[in-house]
């Protein structure tokens, strides 16, 4: 409840007497733990490759472009950065390089960022929560 309190209202949550750094402490402990057990879920699938740098940062990519606050965004980047991957790795590979499939991401954050630097669906606004 003290989570959520600070999320909505620090002040307010502060002159209750919750000390908002421990609250900040604990949400971002607890988000290391999730973030370790999903590695390691993740890890125990798959085993531990190389591979799984380039599966990060593609879903840094999705998350850029969807926007940081926003997760209906990364639910429509995800299919937009697929399909642009794929369909610039089949018509781009011929004419460029074999490789070119694995930066049309990058790319794609590079253009966005000048674009609309908060995403597509994201506040142009972030709070710290």
């Amino acid at each position: 409840i003290a989570m959520r309190a600070t999320a909505d209202d620090q002040m307010a949550v502060q002159a209750c007497g919750i000390p908002v750094t421990r609250i900040f402490s604990r949400s971002w402990m607890f988000a290391c733990v999730v973030a370790a057990i999903g590695g390691i879920l993740i890890s125990s699938i798959g085993g531990i490759t190389h591979g799984l740098v380039e599966t990060g940062l593609k879903a840094f990519s999705v998350v850029i472009l969807g926007g940081l606050n926003s997760f209906v965004g990364a639910i429509v980047a995800g299919p937009i950065i697929g399909l642009c991957e794929n369909l610039g790795g089949g018509y781009l590979t011929p004419l460029l390089w074999a490789g070119v499939k694995d930066i049309i991401p990058f790319v794609i954050i590079i253009i966005v960022m000048f674009i609309k630097p908060y995403g597509l669906f994201g506040e142009v606004r972030i709070e710290r929560i």
